[in-house]
C-alpha cells in the first residue's frame, strides 16, 4: 500500500476526506484520532484480561490446537484434523488426513513446522499436566 492510499485509508476511518497541506495535515490527523479515540488504553489496563486468556487452567482458547486465517480470501480454521471454510452464509466442513494437515499448515497457512510441532508439544504437555491437576482435585473432592 503506498502512503499516499494509507493516508486516505486512514482519513476514510477518521470519516473526512480533507487533504490539509503538510503540518497542518499532521495536526489535523492528531486532531482527528484524538476525537476518535476518546480514552486511550493502556497496557496496565490490559494486564489481568491478558494474564487470564493466558491461563492454561481456565482459557477456552487454550483447550484445543487451532489455526485461523483468510486463505485466498476465504475466513479459513483447522483444528482436531477438521478443515473449516466459511463461505457467505455457509459453513464447509473437511476431515483432512495427516498429509493434508500438514500441507494446509506448511503451504496454505504458512506456518514453520518445527514451530508448529513446538507448539503441539508444548500443548501436549501443558495439557496433560492441566488434565492431572484435574484428576487430582476430582480425587481429592
Amino acid at each position: 500500500m503506498t502512503q499516499v492510499q494509507l493516508v486516505n485509508s486512514f482519513l476514510s476511518f477518521l470519516g473526512t476526506t480533507k487533504q490539509p497541506t503538510s503540518l497542518k495535515f499532521l495536526n489535523e490527523l492528531i486532531k482527528a484520532h484524538q476525537e476518535k479515540v476518546k480514552e486511550p488504553i493502556h497496557l496496565s489496563n490490559m494486564k489481568e484480561l491478558i494474564s487470564r486468556s493466558n491461563d492454561w487452567h481456565t482459557s477456552p482458547v487454550l483447550k484445543k490446537i487451532q489455526i485461523f486465517g483468510y486463505i485466498d480470501g476465504i475466513p479459513t480454521s483447522i483444528n482436531d484434523n477438521v478443515l473449516k471454510r466459511y463461505f457467505q452464509g455457509k459453513k464447509r466442513e473437511q476431515i483432512i488426513t495427516s498429509f493434508e494437515l500438514n500441507y494446509w499448515i506448511t503451504e496454505r497457512f504458512c506456518v514453520d513446522k518445527e514451530i508448529y510441532e513446538r507448539a503441539i508439544e508444548i500443548f501436549n504437555e501443558k495439557s496433560s499436566n492441566r488434565i492431572l491437576q484435574t484428576s487430582s482435585l476430582i480425587s481429592l473432592g
